[in-house]
């Protein structure tokens, strides 16, 4: 159980703590992080399951690298917990955080409906 280790798992951990994208949508903000959206208004968490279902599997264009982003977050905590038990292959643990997660070309103009879709899930929880 080495100190880089377990200062490599810390890392992980806080990333997973910090948000990965701020969304801020006529004046409405919400906070992307791993395990959910908080509406940074009232401080309501809707979790990516909830997401999921309460959206029919669809995700905003906005945000449609989140469910395979928390994937290759998932990888990188597993393996980041293997190296404290010493079952750690460095390269695999920063690997899954080099990978990108998705194609950041589309166009926001056609939105539109994805932001109240959005909008109407958040309020909904």
């Amino acid at each position: 159980m080495s100190t880089t280790a377990k200062r490599r798992l810390l890392i992980v951990l806080l990333l997973g703590l910090i948000p990965w994208t701020v969304v801020t949508v006529s004046g409405t903000v919400t906070l992307v992080l791993p395990f959910g959206l908080i509406d940074a208004q009232s401080w309501r968490l809707l979790t990516l399951p909830e997401y999921l279902r309460l959206s029919g599997g669809r995700v905003a264009p906005f945000i449609e690298a989140w469910p395979l982003s928390v994937f290759l977050y998932a990888g990188t905590l597993v393996s980041a917990i293997g190296g404290v038990f010493g079952r750690e292959d460095p390269r695999l643990t920063g690997g899954f955080q080099r990978l990108p997660p998705s194609d950041s070309s589309h166009s926001f103009s056609d939105s539109r409906n994805d932001l109240a879709t959005q909008r109407f899930l958040l309020e909904s929880f």
